[in-house]
């Protein structure tokens, strides 16, 4: 555990927010708060604990750990309300918890608020807002300590230091086992130790009846084993059989399957015998679509150059008709050309006439501005000289106030001297101790408390054993008729399966049947009630052992309350008289206060009235300083402001916008002739040049087209020449017999096509029929043949499959009695291992009767934590004292140079200090929180006082060692030679009455 950040708020001498930055005064692993006695800087160990377990150890009601005992007197007095906030890290998890405690304005009763967080990815979970829930998670789930173990071990607050070095022993224990976890190892674990035993003793009974159950025959086996032998040499003999008589049957089907495929064949050749004719048909069309081929190519090609010649003509025509359009629209743009040139002439010299020079305009708007200045600057003169005049008259009036406020304040403070200082520290410090008393009688009261619980738990306790032994008899009686119903039930069982003259597994005669068998109709055993039986009677025996475990602790805790006691009467006497005290020292204080408050709100007043009036003049004077300043920069504004014209303002503003006008002129005139000059470029580089090269171009592509319709017509002439050469040739003179012809050749792939299929498909067939009747080797298929085969094949499958029903059965016999065998060779075995664990069980159960072996764990820790603070204290004592713990788990104290054994009552207090210091840093060395963080802080109040220069060296250096370790160490002392050897430190001031609460600053 690591505390990050706490702040306080309006607890004890606190009354504003102080804030705590654990996480940057820890960084070097020691750190000192300091300050004088009553500061306030235990309130920082009270906020922590308050936060962590909404108590603080000097208001801590013993007898309500399950709510919050904040007391109202803890509030400031100055407040209504106060507020604590912890952030603190354990292992990896990042916790934080507000509580807040509000008393209300009408009823002056206490509300109290409290949420724990948790950090998880960046982001902070409410994990519990309630004070019972927060003590659960952080007592259980977190830290795994209550208030007093915190106290004890992690955060040692003033006057409870040595509380682990002084209480007894069996508080001891019982603190160890809360902060060790050793709780499971008690109660708990002996009852799981007695419900081991019970099972293991049931279960090796249950094991006795099922053996008796159980028996098997090797006779028996030995004859099953023949007859199976015999069965599967008869199995494989109709195996055999069967295989021959599927193979031949196999191929009379492969036979019949050949001869149907040949009559297939000799049918498709048939058919393809009867497509000779037409086939040869086919062939001839194939032999004219071949010599055809190239004049129908040249008919396709004169074809073309018609659809060419004819699309060219019109492309001509249009391109002729599109040039004279683009020369018409050219001239246009030429014309437009020559008339923006005349307009653009015209334009300049107007622009001309309109030019103003930069320097003139310049020099006619610095004389207008320097005009306009003068004229304000002289406005703000007189302004400020009235504002000069002003501020010195009231600073006159300010300084007589101020003097008279200051005479008023001397007075003042000469009578508050004649008071004589006031404090409330000794109240603070009786009030303490009455709280102190009024704790101890509160606490001596509970004890009283608490043995008359005792007392009744104790009666309450005894009444329960009596009734559960009453249970415990009347199911016992009830378990005697389950074993009698158990003891037939078995009987039953062993002679269904036992015929004349088997042997008896039991008493080994030769079994004879009688008339004396039990029927089923007497059999009425319930197993399910009979384990509901054990189970109650084991649950029973086990709650009566935890009663009279109780019944023994508590008479234990009796004895030592009663020993502890101390009485009502003196204690209550001491309250009575420190009450008495309290409230003499608060009339005396009463006395002064009244008039001393009057002289001291005075003596503020007039303090904040001469503060006000001090501000007041400060300003004043700085006012009066500023004005004169800019009245000193105007006056030398004006004697630099120089100018010739004696013309007024209007007039040079008149001028000036006379020339702005024709600079207006100017700037239009110049837009519209950059407007000319950009229309005219792009006409002429846009328009002009562009579209005569394009004409250019048309005139160009045009007589190419017109030379290229000329070639294809030459070309269109040759090839029609040659076309009717070649008809004339071949005696055709029709079109219809060239479209004809033109279709073979469209199907010529086709035609070929066939035909070569035709070809392949005759040679395939013939070659088929010829491979068939190779394979077939003059053999035939006859139907009454293999009927006959086929009968006697279904007759050895039907023997095969009664002959494997058979073997099933036998073998399914021989399993079963292998079963038998191997299950109560099995619950042989498994007696004898249940035999082996009930002897340690019996053992163990009887080791953890009472809290033997949770003491002996208790002790072991404690011997461990005894042996580490042992060494540590040899190394500050050089080797003179060590510390020993007896069997009743108390310290005693050894020197080991005169031999003597001390009790820690009889340490004087420094040497409380050293033996407490070194018992707090075994025991933090090893906690470890719920058993998977280890404590990473240790916080000690006070105790430094005790020690001499030289102890306190060798105290420090042990403390300055545990940064090694990776422990942080804070220290609160008002030891001034602890406070000028650490580095990190926090000052605490404390409270001003009327002023401020207790104040914490890093220093």
């Amino acid at each position: 555990m690591k505390p990050l950040f706490l702040s306080i708020e309006g607890l004890q001498s606190f009354q504003e927010k102080q804030t705590i930055d654990f996480e940057k005064i820890g960084r070097d692993g020691l750190f000192g708060i300091f300050g004088p006695t009553g500061s306030g800087k235990s309130t920082i160990i009270d906020g922590m604990t308050l936060a962590l377990y909404g108590s603080i150890i000097r208001f801590k009601d013993k007898a309500s750990e399950t709510k919050d005992s904040f007391d109202m007197e803890a509030i400031n007095k100055n407040c209504d309300e106060a507020n604590v906030n912890f952030k603190f890290k354990v292992g990896e998890n990042i916790y934080r918890v507000e509580r807040n405690y509000k008393i209300g304005k009408k009823s002056r009763k206490l509300s109290k608020s409290a949420v724990l967080f948790k950090t998880e990815n960046g982001e902070e979970i409410k994990i519990a807002e309630n004070y019972k829930d927060i003590y659960q998670e952080i007592k259980e789930n977190i830290l795994g300590l209550t208030l007093e173990d915190f106290t004890r071990s992690v955060v040692l607050p003033q006057g409870n230091f040595s509380q682990f070095l002084k209480i007894d022993g069996k508080e001891k224990r019982d603190m160890l086992e809360r902060i060790f976890n050793l709780e499971k190892y008690g109660d708990i674990l002996s009852k799981k130790a007695n419900n081991q035993k019970y099972i293991l003793e049931n279960q090796i009974k249950e094991l006795d009846i099922e053996l008796n159950s159980i028996g098997f025959n090797p006779d028996e086996l030995s004859l099953k084993e023949e007859e199976l032998k015999n069965a599967e040499s008869e199995l494989d003999r109709l195996k055999k059989e069967e295989q021959e008589i599927n193979e031949k049957l196999h191929e009379m089907e492969e036979v019949e399957r050949l001869e149907i495929k040949l009559a297939d064949l000799n049918t498709e050749k048939n058919l393809l015998e009867s497509q000779k004719e037409e086939i040869k048909v086919t062939e001839e069309k194939i032999a004219i679509s071949e010599k055809f081929i190239p004049i129908i190519e040249k008919i396709h090609k004169r074809n073309q150059f018609e659809e060419k010649i004819e699309i060219l003509n019109k492309e001509i025509e249009k391109e002729k008709e599109l040039f004279e359009i683009g020369k018409a629209k050219l001239e246009k743009q030429k014309e437009k050309y020559s008339q923006l040139e005349i307009l653009e002439n015209q334009k300049e010299q107007e622009r001309e006439k309109n030019y103003i020079s930069q320097e003139e305009f310049i020099k006619a708007s610095e004389e207008y501005k320097n005009a306009i200045k003068k004229e304000e600057l002289s406005e703000k003169k007189e302004s400020l000289e009235k504002e000069i005049k002003t501020f010195s008259e009231e600073l006159t009036e300010f300084s007589l106030k101020l003097n008279e406020k200051n005479l008023a304040k001397e007075n003042l403070e000469k009578e508050l001297a004649k008071f004589d200082n006031l404090s409330q520290d000794n109240i603070f410090i009786l009030e303490k101790e009455l709280i102190e008393k009024r704790n101890i009688f509160k606490t001596e009261e509970l004890k009283l408390l608490e043995i008359d619980e005792i007392e009744k738990n104790i009666t309450l306790w005894k009444e329960n054993i009596k009734l559960q032994k009453e249970k415990l008899s009347q199911l016992k009686i009830l378990e005697k008729e389950y074993l009698t119903q158990k003891e037939k039930y078995f009987v039953y069982e062993l002679e269904k399966n036992l015929h004349e003259g088997d042997i008896c597994p039991l008493c080994k005669n030769i079994y004879s049947k009688s008339e004396n068998i039990i029927s089923q109709d007497n059999i009425n055993f319930d197993k399910t009630g009979f384990e509901k039986n054990q189970e109650d009677i084991r649950k029973i025996l086990g709650d009566i052992h935890i009663l009279e475990e109780k019944i023994k602790t508590g008479e234990e805790r009796k004895l030592s309350l009663l020993d502890e006691t101390r009485d009502l009467s003196s204690i209550k006497d001491e309250i009575n008289e420190n009450e008495n005290r309290v409230s003499l020292l608060k009339e005396e204080f009463e006395k002064n206060k009244s008039e001393k408050t009057r002289l001291e709100t005075l003596l503020k007043e007039t303090t904040n009235q001469i503060h006000s009036l001090e501000i007041s003049v400060n300003k004043t004077e700085n006012q009066f300083s500023l004005k004169n300043s800019l009245l000193k920069d105007i006056l030398k504004d004006l004697e630099e402001i120089i100018s010739d014209n004696e013309k007024s303002v209007d007039e040079l503003k008149a001028f000036l916008e006379i020339l702005k006008e024709k600079n207006k002129i100017y700037k239009m005139l110049e837009k519209e002739l950059n407007e000319i000059r950009k229309e005219k470029k792009e006409i002429y580089n846009e328009r002009i040049v562009v579209w005569s090269e394009k004409i250019r171009d048309k005139e160009r592509e045009l007589i190419q087209k017109e030379q290229n319709h000329k070639n294809i017509k030459e070309e269109y002439l040759i090839l029609s020449k040659e076309i009717d050469s070649i008809l004339l040739e071949n005696k055709i003179s029709d079109l219809e017999q060239m479209n004809e012809i033109e279709k073979y050749i469209d199907d010529l792939d086709k035609m070929k096509q066939k035909v070569e299929t035709f070809k392949n498909n005759s040679i395939l067939v013939l070659n088929k029929i010829v491979d068939l009747k190779e394979e077939l080797k003059n053999r035939t298929f006859l139907k009454e043949e293999f009927e006959k085969f086929a009968e006697c094949g279904r007759i050895v499958k039907i023997s095969l499959e009664k002959n494997n029903q058979i073997i099933g059965e036998i073998r399914k016999s021989i399993e079963i009695f292998n079963e038998n065998r191997l299950k109560a060779e099995k619950l042989l075995k498994d007696r004898e291992n249940l035999e082996l664990k009930l002897n340690p069980a019996k053992e163990l159960a009887e080791l953890l009767k009472g809290r033997k072996f949770l003491d002996f764990l208790s002790a072991g820790k404690l011997q461990s934590i005894t042996r580490i603070a042992s060494n540590t204290l040899q190394k500050i004592t050089n080797g003179r004292y060590r510390i020993n713990v007896d069997e009743k788990s108390d310290f005693s104290i050894i020197d080991n140079f005169n031999s003597s054994i001390r009790k820690p009552q009889s340490l004087s207090g420094g040497e409380t200090f050293m033996v407490s210091l070194c018992l707090a840093l075994a025991l933090a060395n090893q906690i470890q929180l719920r058993g998977k963080s280890r404590l990473e802080f240790f916080f000690l109040d006070e105790g430094f006082g005790t020690l001499d220069s030289e102890l306190l060296e060798l105290v420090f250096s042990v403390l300055e060692n545990l940064k090694a370790e990776g422990m942080t160490v804070g220290i609160i002392t008002h030891v001034e030679e602890i406070k000028n050897r650490i580095a990190r430190k926090l000052l605490v001031t404390p409270a001003k009455i009327g002023e401020s609460g207790t104040i914490v600053r890093e220093i």
